[in-house]
């Protein structure tokens, strides 16, 4: 009995990624980044969330020292969130024809907000103040539309949130313990 559950048992990785994700995704739907933050409650607009709070997590992940159980993660985390995507899409009654070109899609915007929230944080972190983060914020966040109020709001949660993962051991990280920013 030992032996099978083993087997079934996924790795620690696969573990800490799903732990990590589905505390990212909770993260993601607090009321109040739709109501203060003004991200739309819409398909779109979750994506968008769990995109941002994803690349905030991996970046988190990222500076740890290489070979590391976090670093191990990043990896098995992309493939939970890709998979949860396109089961989402299957609950939504894209055929399974359309799922892998929709997937794809949303590779590219995946990929796409994760170099721009980057670059954004890099300029920040350079001294280049919130402007480049602010839009990326209306681009990504707020698909273009202005909303001034509500990316005054956005921008230091963004970086509140940042500043609140870099402080949490990665065991409590990887056991999907996340800070509220």
């Amino acid at each position: 009995m030992r032996r099978l559950k083993k087997f079934f048992t996924p790795p620690a990785d696969e573990a800490a990624a799903h732990s990590l994700y589905t505390a990212l995704v909770t993260m993601s739907r607090r009321p109040a980044l739709y109501t203060d933050g003004g991200v739309a409650d819409t398909v779109d607009g979750r994506f968008d969330l769990i995109v941002l709070h994803l690349y905030l997590a991996i970046e988190r992940l990222r500076r740890e020292p290489a070979d590391t159980p976090a670093r191990r993660v990043e990896t098995p985390l992309l493939e939970v969130f890709f998979a949860d995507m396109d089961q989402a899409l299957r609950e939504m009654g894209v055929g399974d024809l359309s799922v892998g070109r929709r997937v794809h899609d949303m590779a590219g915007a995946f990929f796409g907000r994760i170099q721009a929230y980057e670059a954004a944080l890099a300029a920040y972190d350079g001294g280049g103040g919130p402007g480049p983060l602010s839009d990326a914020i209306r681009r990504n966040l707020y698909r273009g539309e202005e909303r001034a109020e509500a990316g005054r709001w956005m921008a230091p949660y963004i970086l509140a949130l940042r500043t609140a993962l870099a402080a949490v051991p990665v065991k409590d990280l990887l056991a999907g313990r996340l800070p509220q920013a």
